[in-house]
């Protein structure tokens, strides 16, 4: 049963390291979407609170 041990641990490092970089490498794909997504709505906000304070 030792060596199933050691296997299963082996498997869990190897398995969460390629989670990890397929991850990273997901989220580096999609940052620029969600970057431009971001900055369209908060300079919607930011002129909406801008107007609000003119008032």
């Amino acid at each position: 049963m030792e060596e199933f041990g050691v296997l299963l641990a082996m498997a869990t490092i190897i398995g969460s390291l390629l989670f990890a970089i397929w991850l990273n490498h997901f989220l580096f794909e999609i940052a620029p979407f969600v970057r431009a997504w971001g900055r369209k709505n908060i300079s919607k906000l930011w002129d909406r609170l801008k107007r609000t304070t003119k008032r």
